[in-house]
């Protein structure tokens, strides 16, 4: 490629470094006009542009949610993505074609017949070893699976050759990583990916959807899930994901469970039949019932289920195998076996101990190597730093083991530091098995092998062809069945709708811990400027209420003891101290770290639920994470406002943004449920601490003052009731007031109204426990007055202290009548020990 063509000086720059095996440079002919496209139309582009197209990625990324989860990883998505043309590329797609439609067939004659074990084209002893193979899936009278969905991992080589580097037909991660990479680099490159022509991987996806569903034509109302391992699996942010772009409900382990052959879902509604499972765990661990391997992931029966074909799991059980050595090392003579012609896309070579003596290769030789086990898939040792090791293995058991050349991995240019690097890269591509063939995804997730670990480069492939493909319509037999989708809408499993519970009671506990160490730190600066021995009892207070946890969860309703009350905090380097405690110490749980992080977790558990505008601020969450783990006991007062005007601006939003996103049938009231229920809890305590003693005059009033304003209800009060600040007009707001958003009442009738989305179980007439629960606290409140509630007996409002009381049992009946009738509480699985001991 001439350097003429070109005037930007990062394009020249990279042009005259001359990488050796580069896919721009090194692969791509003088004239190639896919990369010529791309550079010319790149070519106007100063560095400060790439760079904030690299930045715009990196946000939107961010935005989406599919960068983050509970474990962190390095996603750098990189602007420039790879061309491949399309001549190229129809020969890859060829390639892959034959190499999964011989996969399947592998894939029936090990779990059928035989024949390929029993003629010696694969080592049947190896393989029967291997742990992939499961002999539960054996059957082989009966009709099988076909495969659903792989990927393949390629690399060009020196001479050109696009080699197998890996294959998976179990889990074939980073197919939702690619289809939103697509969406973001898209989006950003929009000029660029029109004047490219390049190929759209929609039309994959939908046919991913219609082979999905099709058994769903026959019988509508068939229910389709995507099983995950949950936050903690490092790819769940991808599956929740295609949850979402996809329609189906993600699940855990623990929603479903098999009784007498079936397989149900646990939803709100009760138990729903599960028909199609769109697996993405381990399938060695699947079924903690029958299979060696105990996991909390297991599903005890589901194995039997599956045989009996009571429900359908793609990838079908036992893929798995299809990537092992034993199948692996064997791939050629397998072709010639089976389909009588060469791999198009041939396997990296490999070569057995036991016909190629790695001991006497020499030195030069050894650098280059690794030695791999036929049995055991975790094993991988240097032929130079583990030479002795190896050389030990093999004189012991030489026919178990193997060794590979390290691939020599074409490089591409990546964008790093403000100018292109060439860094060397693999592709993987993605192909679904369908009746009428296999179809392949006209693109490739690319990825670049770095020397930091953890550190995800990645990159969008873009395949060109002579014209850009059109839009396609929705196949008609999809448009036809979309009413009965209809009947999937509503279809929350009870573990998600714990976690909407949760997660609406960690956004308002949230924002009351901000309201309430916002009130502290005012009365605090307040007494620093003008020291009053009025404001300095109530501050007295407030700390002491909060250092016994009646102000902050878990909301305790009996004063501390005297030996705790000689334990807070009195001198001002104590107070200080113990104020900034509150904002990091994570062994409190009412603390603003826990809380933060608490409600992080809730988000990612109820992640396919969110709207990207959501995940800004979950994005947001995250990152003040890491700010508040930063503060200390000598961070400023004026540092810890702005943490917490910051975090109340976060709860804000993303209240805002579930109410105008989220659908009832999708949860949202069981989000707002959680929300009332604790404001409910903090208002009855804020209340119990500050309201029922007898103040005097001025230190009653700053009370008052300090009560409506922890709830957010100084001018309303003010407008109301002018300057008359008494205890029964607070009373009166704050508990009594049906209208009022922040009233006691309002949020018990708002409790009434959302219980109503809750399935009924009782006969029609028949009030349910939950039902009851809040029928009696209102009632209560409907009959009594604020000026009976405000009288005084001997120094304390005693009507108003047995009020609150009985409130809360009513609130906290209803919170256990909810959990033990609607949400999910299987056991946590134990591994059985039938050995002797």
């Amino acid at each position: 490629m001439s350097q003429a063509q070109f005037t930007a000086d990062w394009i020249v720059e990279y042009l005259e470094s001359q990488p050796i095996h580069d896919e721009l440079l090194s692969h791509s002919s003088a004239d190639a006009e896919h990369w010529s496209l791309l550079l010319g139309r790149l070519n106007s582009l100063s560095r400060e542009d790439i760079s904030g197209w690299s930045n715009e990625i990196k946000v939107l990324l961010q935005n989406s949610g599919i960068g983050i989860s509970h474990n962190e990883s390095n996603w750098h998505l990189d602007p420039i993505p790879l061309m491949l043309d399309e001549v190229e590329w129809q020969q890859i797609e060829r390639g892959i074609q034959q190499r999964l439609e011989l996969l399947n067939r592998v894939k029936l004659d090990l779990y059928g017949e035989q024949t390929l074990l029993e003629n010696g084209v694969i080592r049947a002893n190896a393989l029967r070893k291997h742990a992939s193979f499961m002999r539960e899936c054996f059957a082989p009278n009966r009709p099988q699976t076909d495969l659903f969905l792989a990927s393949i991992d390629l690399y060009r080589a020196p001479d050109g050759v696009f080699r197998v580097l890996a294959e998976r037909c179990q889990c074939p991660v980073g197919i939702g990583a690619l289809l939103e990479n697509r969406m973001v680099v898209r989006r950003v490159m929009s000029d660029a990916f029109f004047e490219c022509e390049v190929q759209r991987i929609a039309d994959f996806f939908q046919q991913m959807q219609t082979v999905l569903e099709k058994p769903v034509s026959q019988q509508p109302d068939q229910t389709i899930v995507i099983l995950t391992p949950g936050v903690e699996d490092t790819n769940y942010s991808e599956h929740a994901f295609l949850a979402s772009y996809l329609g189906y409900p993600l699940v855990r382990s623990a929603d479903l469970t098999v009784r007498k052959g079936i397989v149900w879902l646990k939803t709100l509604d009760g138990l729903r039949k599960v028909d199609i499972i769109f697996n993405w765990l381990d399938e060695q661990s699947i079924d903690s019932l029958e299979q060696a391997k105990f996991s909390l992931n297991g599903i005890p029966g589901l194995l039997h289920a599956e045989r009996t074909g009571a429900v359908r799991i793609v990838n079908p059980l036992g893929s798995g195998v299809l990537e092992s050595a034993p199948v692996q090392l064997a791939m050629d003579n397998i072709a010639q076996e089976l389909l009588g012609e060469s791999l198009i896309l041939p396997s990296q070579a490999s070569y057995l101990c036991v016909e190629y003596d790695v001991t006497r290769l020499s030195e030069s030789q050894l650098e280059q190597i690794e030695l791999y086990s036929l049995t055991d898939q975790t094993l991988c040792l240097d032929g130079v730093k583990d030479r002795t090791e190896i050389f030990t293995r093999v004189a012991e058991n030489t026919r178990d083991y193997y060794y590979k050349y390290k691939p020599m991995l074409s490089t591409a240019p990546y964008w790093q530091d403000g100018e292109l690097k060439s860094l060397p890269i693999f592709m993987r591509c993605f192909a679904l098995y369908t009746p009428e063939g296999v179809q392949v995804l006209p693109g490739a997730l690319c990825f670049a092998q770095t020397k930091k670990r953890g550190s995800n480069w990645l990159k969008d492939t873009w395949i060109r062809s002579v014209a850009a493909d059109k839009p396609t319509s929705r196949p008609l037999s999809l448009q036809a069945r979309l009413t009965d989708h209809a009947l999937l809408d509503g279809l929350i499993p009870s573990h998600t709708a714990e976690n909407l519970y949760w997660l609406g009671r960690y956004l308002e506990r949230g924002e009351n811990t901000v309201r309430i160490l916002r009130l502290l730190i005012d009365r605090y600066t307040e007494l620093s400027i003008f020291p009053d021995d009025n404001i300095n009892k109530v501050f007295d207070n407030i700390i002491n209420d909060i250092f016994s946890q009646q102000l902050l969860f878990p909301y305790c309703l009996q004063a501390c003891g005297e030996e705790q009350a000689d334990e807070k905090p009195s001198e001002p380097a104590e107070i200080r101290a113990f104020i900034a405690s509150l904002f990091f110490d994570t062994s409190n749980n009412g603390s603003l770290l826990s809380i933060l992080n608490a409600f992080f977790f809730s988000a990612m558990q109820v992640r396919e639920f969110l709207s990207d505008d959501s995940w800004q601020v979950i994005d947001a969450v995250k990152r003040e994470i890491k700010r508040v783990e930063t503060i200390s006991q000598g961070t400023s007062m004026r540092a810890l406002q702005t943490t917490l005007d910051r975090c109340l601006s976060y709860w804000m939003a993303f209240t805002g943004s579930v109410a105008d996103c989220m659908a009832n049938s999708n949860g949202w009231f069981m989000f707002e449920m959680g929300r009332r229920l604790e404001r409910s809890n903090h208002l009855i305590a804020v209340m119990k601490s500050l309201m029922i003693e007898e103040y005097p005059e001025v230190e009653q009033h700053i009370v008052l003052e300090s009560v409506l304003a922890s709830q957010v209800s100084l001018i309303t009060h003010k407008r109301r009731y002018r300057m008359y600040q008494n205890p029964a007009s607070v009373i009166e707001l704050l508990i009594l007031d049906a209208d009022y958003p922040r009233s006691l009442l309002y949020q018990l009738l708002q409790l009434e109204n959302l219980c109503q989305h809750l399935p009924r179980r009782q006969r029609a007439g028949i009030l349910a426990a939950q039902d009851k629960a809040i029928l009696k606290s209102k009632t209560t409140l409907h009959l009594l007055d604020h000026d009976s509630l405000a009288d005084v007996s001997k120094g304390k409002r005693q009507q108003l202290a047995t009020l609150l009381d009985d409130i809360n049992s009513n609130l906290l009946m209803f919170s256990e009548v909810l959990s033990l009738n609607y949400f999910s509480h299987t056991k946590q699985a134990k591994s059985l020990n039938w050995s002797a001991t």
